[in-house]
């Protein structure tokens, strides 16, 4: 098959979350097991051509883009700069590389333009997290432009051949503004599992958090949990490998939570900041136990590659990482709640043998249900429903 994957986001130039983990984790699944895959990503510097070990990749700058000029500039926040040159991109690469199926995210509705046009190739839409949605969970009260983004996001939803969802939990939170929600596919995110390390190396008193300090993934939580669990693990450390970020009480989260740990407490936590992948993956190998207490979750990667690395992993139970853990087996799932996590984690930490069958029993989960491969041909049945039905339809 010959698939298109339309995604600002892609590594190394735009890989700024999750989506893009996800469509390179998927370009590379889908190219192992023989299928063509191009993928139209967003340019910073230049537009270019690059080939990413099998996968074509077109790197596009806006079209339009009336950035450099000093009258026009304040268009930037509203031009369609980006969703034009995909649609104009996509007219030559569609026909030149004889594409059968495109998918794009839902956020940004970077596909858009090319849902009107004529002679299209169908499109799956792949449901992450629509800024509707973000803004929801974030307590954002948006503006014009934003509500003009919800409205075309819905729009590009509507005029999908089909629409997949990275969770079951997203369309149910989604659902009454959702078009269509019952004819969405559940397709997980995919993950390539890393080398397992030596079974006999000791797993470290250390828990990590892997993401953005932000309120809606329980970061404030930890101001209660890390007394309650040096209590009686009082050798344990707390390292959270991501970037700061503001919230609706203060300019600084991380600050928020310095403040209010006690002062005996704030040596056992290490705010690592913004680290490369290879550092986060590198930390995760060691095999700490990954803590991810947040109010509300899609299918985030955080968790995922913890599980891969055979990391014993404490999960809110909202969201969709109810959906990647078998509670009590593989990860302990629990409420977003400092005195549930505070329990969980003390549990993994007293007992060390269970600890490791609890991360053995991780990874395998990861290796049968979230792997690239079994992902891959999941997304594959997908797009051959989609290419029926567009011909049907023709």
């Amino acid at each position: 098959m010959r698939i298109g994957l339309i995604s600002w986001e892609y590594p190394p130039d735009t890989a700024l979350g999750g989506i893009a983990t996800y469509t390179s984790e998927l370009a590379h699944g889908l190219s192992a097991l023989g299928h063509q895959v191009v993928v139209l990503a967003r340019a910073l510097q230049r537009e270019e051509l690059v080939q990413d070990g099998p996968v074509l990749v077109y790197r596009l700058l806006p079209w339009g883009d009336p950035s450099p000029w000093p009258i026009l500039w304040r268009l930037n926040r509203v031009w369609e700069g980006h969703r034009l040159a995909v649609l104009r991109k996509l007219l030559t690469v569609v026909h030149k590389h004889r594409l059968e199926v495109l998918e794009a995210p839902e956020i940004r509705a970077e596909a858009l333009g090319y849902c009107f046009w004529p002679a299209r190739v169908p499109l799956v839409v792949k449901l992450h997290t629509p800024s509707r949605l973000l803004d929801e969970l974030a307590g954002r009260k948006p503006d014009l432009r934003r509500q003009l983004e919800y409205r075309l996001e819905s729009l590009q939803l509507r005029r999908a051949s089909l629409v997949t969802s990275c969770s079951a939990a997203l369309v149910e939170r989604c659902r009454g503004w959702l078009p269509r929600p019952e004819s969405i596919t559940v397709v997980p995110n995919p993950i390539r599992l890393p080398e397992p390390r030596a079974a006999a190396e000791p797993l470290p008193d250390e828990v990590v958090f892997v993401g953005r300090l932000e309120w809606r993934k329980g970061v404030q939580l930890l101001a209660e949990v890390v007394p309650q669990v040096l209590a009686r693990h009082p050798h344990t450390r707390f390292r959270l490998l991501g970037p700061d970020s503001a919230f609706a009480g203060g300019p600084s989260l991380a600050n928020y939570l310095l403040e209010r740990l006690p002062p005996d407490a704030r040596s056992a936590v290490e705010l690592a900041g913004a680290l490369p992948r290879e550092a986060v993956l590198s930390c995760l190998a060691r095999r700490p136990i990954g803590l991810f207490p947040s109010l509300w979750e899609n299918f985030p990667y955080a968790c995922l590659e913890a599980m891969a690395h055979g990391c014993a992993v404490v999960a809110s139970r909202r969201g969709g990482m109810a959906e990647m853990l078998v509670p009590g087996r593989s990860g302990a799932l629990v409420e977003p709640e400092p005195s549930a996590l505070a329990g969980a984690l003390c549990g993994l930490l007293a007992d060390p043998a269970r600890r490791r069958q609890v991360g053995d029993a991780a990874r395998r989960r990861v290796q049968e249900r979230f792997s690239a491969p079994a992902v891959a041909r999941a997304s594959v049945a997908v797009y051959a429903r989609a290419i029926a039905a567009h011909r049907g339809r023709r």
